[in-house]
């Protein structure tokens, strides 16, 4: 499986992950939110085009049953978007499933409490997702001008990783204090100002008014969900803590302050 991989350009350079991020925020949402969005949907389709028949991952799926309820829901919206597929991934995997199941079913009540059990594979991989794109947001805010890209960008943190990336930042100190305040800074002008769309949106909606409500002012409800519940993500990711940055630039530099 494909994981969020450090590049080996050197720090301070836009790279692939910069590159990454920028994209996501061209959008009116959370940057880190709709890349885990676009990693949850991209590991799906790479199990069902390339891992139907993998050993390592058929194994991984028998000790979840398949994947968690949000994930196998979001496996079958996935199958039923592509035609090519004709179930026959899907099909291939849950008989297997069922016939793990069975099995277990057939052999004691014990044996059946215990089967299906493990973690979901996908909630996994995206869990290392996050990590990796919220280390990412940090350091390059730290050594790129991902910041002012942001601060430009129509993008808002969630509030999750708004905090993530806060943490992140604060486990550093030195250098990177600047950096978290002006995060801060920037991220209260963003809200700011969509609390400003939402309330002229109310505004004209007056018969009175003749004003005529823009794109911004008619979307920023959207946006403000967003912002305060973050993307459609799986439940057991949204409830985890993310842990504290390990690796890369920002360990460094939390390893230098503390030496």
């Amino acid at each position: 499986m494909r994981f969020l991989r450090r590049t080996r350009s050197e720090a301070g350079t836009k790279d692939l992950i910069y590159a990454r991020l920028e994209e996501a925020m061209e959008r009116p949402e959370c940057p880190i939110c709709l890349l885990l969005t676009k990693a949850e949907r991209g590991l799906i389709e790479e199990i069902l085009y390339e891992h139907v028949q993998d050993p390592a991952v058929r194994k991984q799926l028998r000790s979840s049953l398949g994947l968690c309820p949000y994930h196998a829901w979001l496996l079958h919206d996935i199958s039923l978007s592509r035609p090519e597929m004709n179930g026959l991934g899907v099909t291939i995997i849950y008989e297997d499933m069922l016939s793990t199941y069975l099995e277990a079913l057939t052999s004691g009540e014990e044996q059946e409490s215990k089967v299906g059990s493990g973690p979901c594979i996908v909630c996994e991989h995206v869990m290392e997702f996050e990590v990796g794109y919220v280390e990412a947001f940090a350091e390059r805010a730290v050594r790129t001008d991902l910041l002012a890209t942001y601060e430009e960008s129509p993008s808002v943190l969630c509030i999750r990783h708004y905090r993530a990336v806060r943490d992140a930042l604060k486990e550093v100190g030195g250098e990177a204090t600047e950096v978290l305040e002006r995060l801060k800074a920037i991220q209260g002008r963003k809200i700011e100002s969509l609390i400003k769309l939402m309330r002229e949106y109310v505004r004209k909606q007056d018969y009175r008014v003749k004003e005529e409500i823009t794109a911004e002012e008619a979307r920023a409800w959207r946006v403000a969900l967003h912002v305060l519940k973050g993307g459609r993500n799986s439940p057991s990711i949204l409830s985890y803590k993310i842990p504290k940055p390990k690796r890369g630039i920002l360990a460094k530099l939390s390893r230098r302050k503390r030496g």
